[in-house]
């Protein structure tokens, strides 16, 4: 058996290594018939790292100013800041300034680019970072800092005042000023018809005087005379005490709550008659009574109000009095004497204002109708007014009114 030579065997290139060579080969046949190509590619290389070193000297000034950038954002309006996912500055522009030159990517920076499309791709869309000097969990670099909106520290700030309570003021009490209501009351002999007709010319003008007042004692009633005046004045608001015609007394139902009534025999003849009052709006009590003494003798006249000041010092010492009536006796005389001495006073004497208390209080001449003649004498005033109580006179005056033989005596009686 015959032994084949053993033969060198060349081993395969792969298709990498030939164009490799090939490559090489031809870059060798270039500069071998090309004296200058080493010279133009030496120059292109010195040229190449020259631009490279560049390069990253402009990337390395500009990281290092990236930093005071970032800090300084929340002052400076003019700077704008944008940066990619791995915390490179893409850019930094400020209003005098052109546009910066961007750094040329590293191996390891076109791979972290390479994994985040989205930061070379939308370089204007930085990712935000929420605090300052924090680093990217995978590149390490450092976050732009957000502007944030300062408010200006004042230079001289006002005190703030101090709220102050106001002290209420407690109003002062004052007593209520207790009312004291004034009433117009009247004495009136309105004449017997017996004497003289009960026309109705005189008639009428009793009635008209009577509503003029709130209460009036009427003496020398008739059976003609008080029931044509009752029919009309309770039309008009009026109530009278229930009795015999002589002595009444009328008073209006808008201005006094009645409480009771009641009538004391003086002799055979003559009577007191009298009423007791509360005043409505106030609620003062009073009474009132009315009374005609003999008209011839003195004596009876005494007798006739010892009974009557008697009994009223008995029946109503309740409350004040309001005593009126024809006493036929004159000012300063001994039966003004006696009531004053039972305790009460004479409105002639003690009214505030007084008007014609000269006048006779009869009239001379009188023969019906409004007839009579009024004559002036200061001392004859038979008719009379007399308060007892916690009561005041504040006006009294002889009325000049025509009707009958007597005229009017009107007074205002304060009800304290």
């Amino acid at each position: 058996m015959q032994n084949t030579p053993a033969t060198e065997q060349t081993p395969l290139l792969s298709p990498l290594s030939v164009d490799e060579r090939i490559s090489q080969e031809n870059h060798a046949i270039y500069l071998t018939s090309h004296p200058d190509g080493m010279q133009h590619t030496s120059r292109r290389a010195i040229i190449i790292v020259s631009v490279c070193t560049i390069v990253l000297l402009f990337g390395s000034v500009g990281f290092a100013l990236q930093r005071p950038h970032s800090e300084s954002a929340t002052t400076t309006s003019s700077t704008k800041l944008s940066s990619v996912d791995d915390g490179s500055v893409a850019s930094a522009t400020n209003n005098n300034e052109g546009p910066q030159s961007k750094p040329a990517l590293t191996d390891t920076e076109a791979q972290s680019s390479d994994a985040h499309p989205s930061s070379t791709g939308n370089p204007q869309s930085p990712q935000p970072s929420s605090s300052v000097g924090s680093s990217s969990p995978s590149s390490g670099s450092l976050q732009p800092i957000p502007r944030q909106a300062t408010s200006p520290t004042p230079t001289n700030p006002q005190p703030t005042p101090t709220p102050t309570t106001p002290t209420p003021i407690s109003p002062t009490p004052t007593t209520p000023t207790p009312i004291s209501p004034s009433i117009n009351v009247a004495t009136y002999n309105i004449r017997a018809t017996e004497l003289t007709k009960w026309d109705s010319t005189r008639a009428n003008a009793i009635l008209g005087y009577i509503k003029t007042v709130d209460i009036a004692g009427l003496q020398e009633g008739r059976s003609d005379s008080i029931p044509w005046l009752t029919t009309r004045l309770s039309s008009v608001g009026y109530r009278r005490t229930v009795n015999q015609w002589a002595r009444n007394s009328f008073w209006k139902t808008n201005l006094f709550t009645f409480i009771k009534e009641g009538e004391k025999q003086l002799d055979s003849e003559k009577d007191l008659v009298w009423v007791k009052l509360r005043h409505t709006s106030s609620g003062k009590v009073f009474y009132f009574a009315d009374v005609h003494l003999d008209v011839s003798s003195s004596t009876n006249r005494t007798a006739e109000l010892k009974t009557a000041l008697a009994y009223m010092a008995t029946y109503m010492k309740d409350a004040p009095i309001i005593f009126v009536g024809d006493m036929n006796s004159e000012r300063n005389s001994s039966q003004d004497k006696q009531i004053r001495a039972a305790g009460f006073q004479n409105s002639y004497d003690v009214a505030s204002t007084k008007i014609h208390i000269t006048y006779k209080t009869t009239l001379s001449g009188f023969t019906g109708g409004t007839t009579g003649t009024i004559t002036t004498n200061s001392s004859h005033q038979i008719d009379h007014v007399y308060i007892k109580g916690n009561l005041a006179v504040s006006r009294i005056e002889i009325v000049a009114q025509k009707g009958s033989d007597h005229l009017p005596v009107e007074a205002d009686i304060v009800l304290k």
